[in-house]
């Protein structure tokens, strides 16, 4: 597992090193959301690129991260 930056790191605003901006990942799934190949939207909906929808290449692919077009993740709000 990784932890995964929501806001990247770079924006030194709001990317900043806090459990409130961290998400727990495999590295797969955390290659993939850095490379904006998957993302997680406010209502916690998973999105899948096209550019990955259009690929071909196994079941890992398939399985793996495609599958998880339109899923609700299971991330959860905590009050602050």
């Amino acid at each position: 597992m990784d932890a995964a930056h929501i806001i990247p790191d770079g924006d030194v605003e709001r990317g900043q090193p806090d459990i409130r901006n961290g998400i727990c990942m495999s590295k797969l799934h955390h290659a993939a959301y850095d490379a904006d190949l998957i993302g997680i939207d406010p209502d916690h909906r998973i999105h899948v690129s096209e550019r990955l929808l259009e690929q071909h290449d196994g079941p890992m692919l398939e399985l793996g991260l495609k599958a998880l077009k339109g899923q609700i993740s299971g991330l959860r709000r905590r009050n602050p």
